[in-house]
């Protein structure tokens, strides 16, 4: 009886320890794999045409966006900001894992241009980013999307480009 007893007590350790690492695979950070981008023009007198729905497959680039909007700084708290040349365009776009929505986003380009990750998390687009994002998308140079702007405006500054 001793023997079966230390033999339990010796392998008990072993078989805990299986549950646990289980658990931990189950708990990986999901990261997408597929970016869904919709073009959005809230302004039609503008001129600036949508373009169909593009989804985007390739997981490195995708997963580099996600991470560098995840990373982007929370705008600086000023009392009243003017945002000059809101042309009323909008980018949402929609990150999945396999066919999972993860996170839907909206990038605001022009006027006071941030991004949206959630109901109360706006994040301050940056160039980099900018170019990134249209990379990510397949934006071409001069192609006919509308430009993102980024404008710095303070109440105690002008707007610069």
């Amino acid at each position: 009886m001793k023997r079966y007893m230390l033999f339990l007590l010796i392998l008990l350790p072993l078989f805990g320890g299986c549950g646990y690492v289980s658990a931990a695979a189950n708990s990986a950070v999901k990261e997408p794999t597929s970016l869904q981008v919709s073009f959005v023009n809230r302004i039609p007198a503008n001129h600036y045409s949508s373009f169909p729905a593009r989804t985007i497959d390739n997981a490195q680039e995708i997963q580099q966006l996600y991470t560098a909007a995840l990373g982007l700084p929370h705008p600086k708290h000023v009392s009243e900001m003017s945002c000059p040349v809101d042309l009323g365009v909008e980018y949402h776009l929609r990150f999945f894992d396999h066919q999972t929505l993860m996170k839907e986003m909206i990038l605001y380009s022009t006027g006071c241009a941030s991004l949206l990750l959630g109901k109360d998390d706006s994040r301050a687009l940056t160039a980099s980013f900018l170019q990134l994002f249209e990379q990510t998308i397949g934006v071409p140079k001069g192609g006919k999307l509308p430009p993102a702007y980024l404008y710095s405006c303070t109440p105690h500054s002008p707007c610069t480009k």
